[in-house]
């Protein structure tokens, strides 16, 4: 368990870890840090009994401060373009291989986060939405930030790749729904 922990850019601030390993079989019951002003959960267990090893995996996120967590990378920007809001989930995936990268290749399970009562850069929801006129307009005229209302993507994962049941960006703007795919084996993206 840790309560103070020194990160230099990384908003962490506690840490607690269950860890059994026993007979080729390792559980985190749970892994749990505060981080953002919220918090991350995670049960999982790995089993290298069977080969190659199977991955089981739980994860809650709950009040994340997504200014928080996007922190070092908004420094440079003005108070008045930074994005912020609150951003939980869940997740819920099994998989197998002898790395963790083949794990997610092969994984299956469900993938579900959210946001609600946010701010976003006005350009970006606008080129998200591929509207080219509003863009231009927004750039020439200067960026800032919208109204987010929500953001909800819900995703079946199957053989390692996520395909969203629901993938919505609602702002008092523009209201853009996706759909496509994230590879995880390939690590490719292709939503639109």
């Amino acid at each position: 368990t840790g309560v103070r922990i020194v990160s230099a850019g990384l908003p962490l601030d506690d840490f607690s870890l269950h860890l059994i390993l026993n007979d080729s079989l390792l559980r985190l019951n749970p892994l749990t840090f505060g981080t953002a002003n919220g918090d991350i959960k995670i049960n999982a267990s790995i089993n290298a009994r069977e080969t190659p090893a199977h991955l089981e995996a739980d994860m809650a996120m709950t009040k994340l401060s997504l200014e928080r967590l996007l922190g070092g990378v908004q420094k440079a920007l003005p108070a008045t373009e930074r994005a912020s809001g609150i951003v939980g989930g869940a997740a819920r995936i099994t998989g197998k291989g002898a790395s963790l990268h083949k794990m997610l290749a092969t994984a299956d399970g469900s993938i579900g986060v959210g946001m609600e009562s946010g701010r976003l850069s006005h350009l970006l929801v606008e080129l998200i939405g591929l509207d080219v006129a509003e863009s231009l307009g927004v750039y020439f005229k200067g960026d800032e930030t919208i109204t987010v209302r929500c953001i909800v993507g819900d995703f079946a994962v199957n053989q390692g790749v996520m395909r969203p049941r629901a993938l919505v960006l609602d702002t008092t703007d523009t209201n853009i729904q996706a759909q496509g795919e994230i590879n995880l084996a390939a690590e490719t993206l292709n939503i639109t």
